[in-house]
């Protein structure tokens, strides 16, 4: 599963749990 949470205008941070 994967979580993509925006930050940012233009940065985009993925983060994956398990």
């Amino acid at each position: 599963m994967g979580n993509i949470h925006t930050v940012g205008p233009n940065e985009a941070l993925i983060v994956s749990d398990g």
